[in-house]
């Protein structure tokens, strides 16, 4: 053998090592395969896809041949080489095994050389030099990659044989590659695009989030000081998603930091389009929406390109933006006239503004998630600085959303004309101070810390999340929150839905303790409530009905009652039983919503979810239950 090895070496110029059967002794020999060393020197080279370096000469036996692959199941081609060095041509292993796995087959070529096997099974695939380029050859046989049948190719070193590779070794390279760039790109646009920012000065504060539904994506912002008394704010969506999109990240990142804003907010939006469309051909285009604060004057200057999706804040209150200066989108024409809108931004003005994605999610019931949740956490928490708002918008998106995936980049900014800070300061921690008070005294004298709401906004949820807080940390269960969390919010938007129902039926002139009455009045009622939803919520608000949400530590328990001033109707009393009944059963996810689904309110898996996520935390015999009284 080893003389064997230095004349191949000689012969076909490589350095070559032997492969010994598996359980190899020294008695052992006239092992068929050998394989030439591997030895890549070019970082771009074709050498790299070299998966299968094995070959044997061409006056071995094929019996011997097959046996050897047997022997050895990952080797998928074999060359075939003269003695003189010269390349012969390819075996593939699931050819020739498929030939020996018809009938008689050993009999048939037992006296065959591979040499021979090739004359009657001739296989030449193309051939490249080691040194040549991945991606030069890549285009030549591009068309290969799309075959579902895997396609060959032969390596050869100074016209010697190397090894070869398939067309699924150049794609997994390739999706190497691909994933290499990703990794890049995703690292470049984390720092372009931060996930959570915060900026805080006497005369400006901002808070933002952005999270990308890919690992790379489309949405852009950016908030800088231009001068000492202005600040430039742009947040953009750019249209798709991943490697194209984030690449006009990029753009817009170079071209908005390196633009001399004191040509004005109008010059800026015209050259950026007009950059766009000469970059990109028109291949792609972005709303936004870019705004120039002036500290002096007390005004935001405001394009609006096809964005739309702001508000703005003024003592708690969302108060209306002119949405006739809008403008399309950038990156489609540069004959443009841009419409601008100047308006006052006073101290203690917030001013909120989203990329689409935040409002198009979809939840478990296809419902997307509503402005409404946002306007209402703005309006609830005006004595609550940004960040902490921030937060509460993103808990309360990812609350509606679940598991369900992000179908887009979710990104908002939120920035204010702050009060003196020290003020801010103060009154927030006067609030907190006089709550932590409430709660303490409540539990020292044994009482229920009560939170009555008549709506149950987003702000509200909130805040009894942080109630719960306290409660746990003092019994030193901080890790249950999540689930009863959950287990509050379903039961007070229950109790919430059961009053605007009461509206309903009022508004329709029905009684709904009479059957006939409760039966037509269930047939639109889920339907023209969600149509009319802010209407409705108003008129709940006026309607005298409420919920409180009740914290009491009772021993060792905590009990926690959420309660509205309504009594059931014969109905909801036997929906309600019958999901408790389900709730106590042990059964997956989809057997359970496939026997509660009912259309009429929802799909009425909240109370059985309910039971479920309590049973898995409480030791208590019956971990929920629901009752009703005259009042």
């Amino acid at each position: 053998m080893e003389n064997n090895l230095a004349i191949l070496d000689s012969v076909i110029d490589l350095q070559v090592e032997e492969v010994r059967r598996p359980g190899y002794t020294s008695s052992d020999s006239n092992y068929p395969l050998y394989k030439t060393i591997r030895d890549i020197p070019f970082t771009e080279a074709v050498g790299k896809l070299v998966s299968d370096r094995y070959f044997v000469l061409g006056n071995t036996l094929l019996l011997e041949l097959v046996d050897a692959l047997a022997d050895n199941p990952l080797i998928k081609t074999v060359g075939i080489v003269e003695s003189n060095g010269s390349i012969k041509g390819v075996i593939i292993r699931k050819i020739l095994f498929g030939l020996f796995s018809k009938a008689f087959a050993r009999e048939v070529y037992s006296r065959y050389t591979v040499a021979s096997y090739l004359k009657d099974h001739p296989f030449n695939p193309p051939c490249y030099d080691i040194k040549e380029n991945i991606f030069t050859v890549s285009e030549i046989i591009k068309d290969c990659l799309n075959s579902h049948e895997d396609s060959y190719f032969l390596i050869t070193r100074r016209n010697r044989y190397y090894g070869t590779f398939n067309s699924r070794d150049l794609l997994i390279y390739l999706a190497g590659i691909t994933r290499q760039d990703f990794a890049l790109s995703k690292k470049i646009q984390t720092k372009i695009v931060k996930e959570r920012d915060l900026g805080v000065t006497k005369d400006f504060v901002y808070s933002t989030v952005s999270i990308m539904a890919l690992d790379i994506g489309g949405d852009f912002y950016t908030i800088k000081k231009i001068n000492h008394d202005k600040y430039f704010i742009a947040l953009c969506d750019v249209s798709g998603k991943g490697m194209s999109a984030s690449l006009i990240s990029s753009f817009l990142y170079g071209f908005t930091n390196s633009y001399a804003h004191s040509r004005g907010l109008t010059k800026f939006v015209d050259d950026l389009n007009t950059n766009l469309i000469e970059s990109f051909a028109g291949e792609k285009f972005i709303t936004g929406i870019f705004i120039i604060f002036d500290i002096k004057n007390q005004k935001l200057s405001i394009i609006d390109m096809g964005h739309s999706h702001y508000s703005l804040i003024i003592d708690g209150k969302i108060t209306a933006v002119d949405s006739t200066k809008t403008n399309m989108p950038l990156g489609i024409t540069t004959d443009i006239t841009l419409k601008k809108q100047v308006i006052e931004f006073k101290r203690g003005d917030r001013f909120f503004t989203t990329t689409d994605g935040l409002l198009e999610q979809n939840n478990f019931l296809g419902k997307s998630y509503p402005m409404k949740n946002i306007y209402n956490i703005l309006c609830d928490s005006r004595y609550k600085n940004i960040d902490k708002i921030a937060d509460f918008i993103l808990k309360d998106f990812n609350l509606f959303r679940d598991k369900i995936a992000l179908h887009d980049d979710v990104t908002f900014v939120l920035f204010e004309y702050p009060h003196v800070l020290d003020q801010q300061k103060s009154r927030e921690k006067e609030i907190n101070n006089s709550v932590t008070k409430q709660i303490n005294s409540s539990i020292t004298e044994g009482k229920p810390f009560q939170i009555k709401t008549s709506r149950y906004h987003p702000g509200t949820r909130n805040f009894v999340e942080e109630t719960l807080e306290k409660y746990l940390e003092i019994i030193k269960k901080t890790e249950f929150k999540t689930n009863i969390a959950y287990c509050i919010h379903e039961m007070a938007n229950n109790a919430k839905k059961a009053n605007m129902k009461r509206v309903f039926f009022r508004e329709k002139g029905l009684d709904i303790h009479k059957t006939d009455d409760y039966q037509k009045g269930m047939e639109g009622f889920k339907t023209e409530t969600a149509n009319n939803i802010k209407d409705f919520l108003e008129k709940l608000k006026n309607s005298g009905l409420y919920i409180i949400i009740s914290f009491l530590l009772k021993g060792d328990y905590l009990l926690v009652e959420v309660i509205n001033n309504i009594e059931m109707v014969e109905p909801e009393k036997k929906k309600i039983k019958a999901k408790l009944k389900i709730g106590s059963k042990d059964k997956k996810v989809s057997e359970i919503y496939a026997e509660v689904a009912d259309y009429s309110e929802g799909a009425g898996l909240g109370i059985v979810m309910t039971m479920n996520l309590l049973k898995d935390i409480s030791s208590h015999k019956r971990p929920l239950s629901i009752t009703t009284s005259k009042k």
